[in-house]
């Protein structure tokens, strides 16, 4: 069964957001600890506070130790807007400035404390995670928007992305910029003052492979992991 997400806590114990709920491993042992309504679980994020933050479908949530120190399951949906309530998948989960936020396709969510408030994408949200100590998420036809003052600001330059392929990383550089990366569409770099494309050998190859996932390894070195190759 699919795993979608993978994060470990301070003591090693690990927790795998899977098709099935949230496995968690302590070296020797694996448990499932099913949501609520059944559903997949696509996000994990060990948030500040030591709980382990948990998306699914229409549901969102948090496990943490109960008396007996096993995990139990406590839903924050009721926190949600009834309008906001249906959702889908959340994808992403980003603990940033003591704040979680939950992506899902058409909406943000930035839970603080026991409130939660909303972000409606213009058309939809890609993309959500934290670059340079920044908070960026991006949005098909706004491009990347940066969460500044409790609120989703355009970067004020034009959107030269491609319409309709997501950002699935961005990955810091020297001097405060960084590089986008794209699903379909490769590498971008962002500065200061523009996006542009970023021409290396590879291109081609990046383009048909299509990345789904980066991550830095070093200051000079840095991981793209393909879907079809």
């Amino acid at each position: 069964l699919q795993n979608w997400h993978i994060k470990q806590d301070k003591n090693g114990i690990i927790y795998v957001a899977n098709n099935e709920g949230l496995l968690t491993f302590d070296g020797k042992n694996w448990n499932l600890h099913s949501l609520p309504n059944k559903t997949i679980v696509r996000s994990v994020e060990i948030g500040p506070d030591n709980r382990i933050y948990v998306g699914g479908q229409d549901e969102v949530g948090y496990f943490s130790p109960a008396k007996n120190g096993l995990l139990q399951y406590h839903s924050l949906t009721q926190f949600i807007p009834i309008k906001d309530r249906s959702f889908g998948d959340v994808w992403e989960i980003i603990s940033f400035n003591k704040n979680v936020f939950f992506r899902s396709t058409n909406k943000i969510f930035k839970l603080t404390n026991d409130l939660i408030a909303t972000y409606i994408a213009n058309s939809e949200w890609s993309y959500l995670g934290i670059c340079n100590g920044k908070l960026y998420a991006h949005d098909y036809d706004t491009g990347i928007m940066i969460f500044l003052n409790d609120t989703w600001k355009p970067l004020p330059m034009s959107n030269l992305l491609p319409i309709n392929d997501p950002v699935t990383s961005m990955l810091s550089l020297q001097n405060d910029s960084a590089i986008i990366v794209t699903l379909k569409h490769g590498l971008f770099i962002l500065s200061n003052t523009k996006i542009s494309s970023f021409a290396n050998s590879n291109d081609q190859l990046f383009k048909n492979e299509r990345i789904s996932a980066a991550t830095k390894i070093n200051k000079d070195w840095m991981a793209l992991a393909t879907s079809n190759s």
